[in-house]
């Protein structure tokens, strides 16, 4: 084998064994929660989803399959987004990755708010739901790939956990907004909100860092060591 390789090898195991057996810091942490939005919009998502849809079928009448349609869109549309986003992720990294989804989350948002046909929320559902599936891959592969490897199993299931958080949050500011305004078409606040927090999360994981682990595969063990350094 050429020394060059050898050294390069020797480089690469370094770094991997700075990643595997760093001490969990408040980076680490940060990290974490960035990479983690995906989930927590999910359960955002879905809640405020479900208590807008009686308020939706009073403002704009449907057919009862149409609002069947409407409610599941966001399933439908985290199926082909889960599936894309892995490979986006290995083939132009992490990063850009989960940046996308908060955008087309946020886009998928912006046509339910303004939507005035059945046709408009069902289109931004699918944004939405493509959105959020793509992130639990990008997402789920950053976490696996920066952390430390004593906290890693127990960071991905708090990453579940989030889910919850997002249900719990995404009811309470429906039910906060519903009280406060009272309006026909409140609805319309509850993606309003979500257009908020999918920028809050675009504007923070403009902070990431790309995953080292992703550099490395890459050749790019010089950057992966300054961002670990």
């Amino acid at each position: 084998m050429p020394e060059a390789v050898r050294t390069q090898n020797k480089i690469h195991d370094q770094l991997l064994s700075v990643i595997d057996n760093a001490k969990l810091s408040n980076r680490h942490k940060l990290f974490w929660l960035l990479a983690s939005g995906g989930t927590f919009l999910d359960g955002f998502s879905i809640m405020l989803l479900g208590i807008s849809l009686p308020l939706i079928k009073k403002d704009i009448p449907m057919l009862p399959v149409i609002l069947g349609v409407i409610a599941s869109s966001l399933v439908i549309g985290a199926i082909p987004g889960s599936n894309i986003g892995g490979p986006l992720g290995d083939k132009f990294g992490r990063k850009i990755v989960l940046l996308l989804n908060t955008l087309v989350i946020l886009i998928g948002a912006g046509f339910c708010a303004m939507a005035d046909s059945t046709w408009m929320l069902i289109t931004g559902q699918l944004l939405i739901g493509a959105g959020i599936g793509s992130d639990f891959a990008a997402g789920a592969t950053f976490i696996a790939e920066i952390l430390p490897v004593k906290y890693r199993s127990r960071l991905m299931v708090g990453t579940i956990s989030l889910q919850s958080v997002g249900f719990i949050s995404g009811g309470l500011i429906a039910l906060l907004l519903i009280k406060l305004f009272m309006l026909k078409d409140s609805w319309r606040l509850f993606f309003e909100v979500q257009i908020f927090v999918a920028l809050v999360f675009f504007i923070s994981r403009l902070f990431l860092v790309e995953s080292p682990r992703w550099l490395m595969s890459r050749g790019k063990n010089l950057k992966a060591g300054l961002i670990l350094s």
